[in-house]
């Protein structure tokens, strides 16, 4: 549903909700009313009085939790509809995002395999993860040969690894 559609959707909801809501006022007004009138014109009222009026409160009653139960559902119909509208837009941009994400892991997947650099990918341990076959050339070793070792323990000379330990 676009923007424009929705703001013909508020204005057009909104109108039957304060309709009915006067209307519940106005139900509530005269129940109000006919109880006061009813007991200062009769007093204490007859029994057979006493149940026409019971009779019609209880109808009045009756439509009143109707129409708020309308108002209500027409309320929580609105609110679902513009949840909906919400979690639709966030899909949206949700999809958009991991497009975008695919799209740059192809790009930079691409990029270290086809690099002319020596590259090498490690973990929060400095073990190595991956390398590109740039790197096989340049250092002889393979990925089965590195996979999981610390990238000093590979590309630095046992007497310069202490020296080593601060570059990253």
């Amino acid at each position: 549903m676009g923007f424009a559609n929705m703001n013909r959707y508020r204005q057009r909801f909104h109108l039957p909700l304060l309709i009915m809501g006067l209307v519940i006022l106005v139900l509530w007004l005269f129940k109000s009313w006919m109880y006061t009138y009813f007991f200062n014109t009769h007093g204490l009222m007859s029994v057979e009085i006493g149940r026409q009026l019971l009779g019609r409160l209880n109808l009045i009653d009756a439509v009143v939790t109707l129409l708020a139960l309308a108002v209500l559902l027409l309320g929580a119909k609105g609110v679902l509809m513009e949840a909906n509208r919400k979690l639709e837009e966030l899909l949206s941009n949700r999809l958009e995002v991991e497009v975008a994400l695919r799209q740059q892991k192809h790009y930079l997947e691409a990029l270290f395999k086809n690099s002319s650099d020596a590259i090498i990918l490690f973990d929060k341990r400095h073990c190595i993860v991956d390398v590109n076959e740039s790197f096989t050339r340049l250092f002889g070793y393979s990925l089965e040969e590195v996979a999981g070792k610390d990238i000093n323990e590979v590309l630095v000379d046992e007497t310069k690894l202490p020296e080593s330990q601060g570059f990253y």
